[in-house]
């Protein structure tokens, strides 16, 4: 059993965060953050009807914050949302990861960045939109499901055939498609549907020959999403900085204003600062984003006591953290903020707690005690001592 009757430790152990540790936001400046980007989401929401959307309907937010203060976090806890989840297809792109950064590698992350269950649904909406055209006896439709006298003296219904489809048992006659999607569709957009019903969507950063096509793609994914699944694209950037190629392509993604898209860019002042001094242009787009959420300098005390004992309220399932405790709890930390200026961000001091919490839980100890702390700061950040 962990302090204060837990069942775990609360605090994440990883350097970066993951969707399961993001699921905890606290901090007065981060949760208002967090209400801006949803209400830029839920204006843009509001802004779009019907099936359509125009270069209108775009958005772009901007996130800066101090290195380790949160700014990751804070864009994986707005991706695990139930309700963004529910209203938008989003894609997460750390450019940390992504070499070399060029425009290929760089729409490859992108593409990555959807996951399978977008995928599929994605897919299963459009194979049964076609369905539903051949089910209104369009002969081109029902030549897309290969239906023949054949299936009908079987009593193959079409939904057999769509099924087919899905599971990869047959192929649907994609010339036929060609017929049918023309006038209705774009040429982009009959090129991606058929990509996402061939299951190579993710391969088609391989294919693309210019910056012009990965716009048009893009923007193509963007109307289909709204059109088959009732959402919004959101694309997260993170780690965004003035490398040069990176910069032409997300201005090019700026200037495109794709339909129906919310484009987060994250970054740290000292990126921003960079960017200024690289490209006049992009930085003039940055700064009259739609919302510039500034979080510099958000490291204070307040700021982080929110934060680490939100972690300990949200494990808290059996209501043992008493005001005592949280009070108890919050003079140590202060303690540590003061006494160590390497300490004054949300990334150490998860980590200082991380292992008081395990040192205490080996103690059986039922409070992250001073010997907890001092145990820890010893075996972490040996020579350091506690006045």
């Amino acid at each position: 059993m962990y302090p204060y009757g837990l069942a775990q430790n609360p605090y994440p152990s990883s350097p970066t965060p993951t969707l399961i540790d993001a699921q905890v936001l606290g901090g007065r400046r981060h949760k208002e953050a967090k209400t801006a980007v949803l209400s830029c989401i839920d204006d843009l929401n509001s802004k779009v009807t019907g099936n359509a959307a125009t270069d209108k309907d775009f958005r772009l937010i901007t996130l800066i914050q101090d290195v380790g203060s949160g700014k990751t976090h804070l864009a994986l806890h707005i991706r695990g949302l139930q309700k963004i989840c529910n209203n938008s297809v989003i894609s997460y792109v750390d450019l940390s990861q992504v070499f070399p950064r060029d425009m290929y590698s760089l729409y490859g992350a992108m593409l990555r960045g959807l996951d399978k269950e977008y995928i599929y649904n994605l897919r299963k909406a459009i194979v049964y939109y076609l369905k539903d055209k051949a089910e209104q006896n369009n002969n081109e439709a029902k030549k897309i499901f290969k239906y023949g006298l054949v299936d009908f003296i079987r009593r193959k219904s079409l939904s057999n055939k769509a099924e087919q489809i899905l599971d990869g048992t047959m192929a649907p006659h994609y010339s036929a498609m060609n017929q049918v999607l023309i006038g209705e569709f774009s040429a982009a957009e009959v090129y991606v549907m058929k990509s996402i019903i061939r299951g190579k969507f993710r391969d088609d950063a391989y294919n693309i020959r210019s910056m012009e096509d990965i716009i048009t793609t893009i923007s193509a994914m963007a109307n289909l999403n709204l059109k088959f699944l009732k959402k919004l694209t959101i694309l997260q950037i993170d780690e965004f900085d003035s490398d040069k190629k990176s910069l032409a392509f997300v201005k090019a993604v700026i200037n495109a204003h794709l339909p129906s898209t919310v484009l987060m860019l994250i970054l740290t002042p000292s990126s921003y600062e960079e960017i200024r001094k690289e490209d006049s242009s992009i930085f003039d787009r940055l700064e009259k984003a739609n919302y510039k959420i500034d979080l510099a300098g958000s490291n204070t005390l307040e700021e982080i006591l929110d934060i680490i004992l939100e972690y300990v309220r949200h494990y808290d399932l059996q209501k043992c953290f008493k005001l005592q405790d949280e009070n108890e709890l919050s003079a140590k930390i202060k303690v540590i903020y003061d006494e160590f200026p390497d300490f004054r961000n949300v990334r150490s001091m998860t980590n200082i707690l991380y292992h008081a919490t395990e040192n205490a839980a080996k103690r059986n100890a039922q409070i992250i005690d001073e010997k907890a702390i001092d145990d820890t700061i010893k075996s972490t950040h040996p020579g350091l001592r506690i006045r």
